[in-house]
């Protein structure tokens, strides 16, 4: 599920019952309930209930790699570097599906696991739009 106040306008989401198809967020919306509901590439009329309808897209070396990050081994690791961002995953200390990720130069870090969590740390410590790359 979806925390609703971890999105952004841009962010991913997979809509699994279109065959978990992958749209961008273009809208979100708050009801006089606080029900939160977004809008997407899919039906650009209609918003959907979070978090029904939307699920997380787990973070993968594949997304990593669609998102221009390169891999970098060294004698004892790997990991994945993309401008000022390094992230690793280390099944001992964050969990299998468990990516850290970090600002290069910088010993603060935090874990993630989604994909929409990625785009917005970037976000954050960057102030650019994590974009996909038309050739991966």
């Amino acid at each position: 599920m979806i925390n609703p106040n971890e999105l952004r306008v841009g962010n991913k989401v997979a809509m699994p019952f279109l065959g978990d198809v992958i749209l961008d967020v273009i809208g979100i919306a708050v009801n006089s309930e606080n029900k939160t509901f977004i809008q997407t590439e899919y039906q650009k009329d209609n918003f959907f209930e979070l978090p029904i309808k939307h699920q997380p897209i787990p973070l993968t070396e594949e997304w990593l790699v669609r998102f221009g990050f390169e891999k970098a081994i060294t004698a004892f690791t790997y990991f994945w570097h993309y401008k000022k961002i390094r992230i690793s995953q280390n099944d001992t200390f964050v969990g299998k599906d468990t990516f850290l990720c970090m600002l290069i130069g910088n010993n603060l870090g935090t874990n993630i696991q989604h994909v929409h969590q990625l785009q917005n740390l970037y976000f954050a410590l960057t102030g650019e739009e994590l974009t996909l790359n038309s050739n991966p």
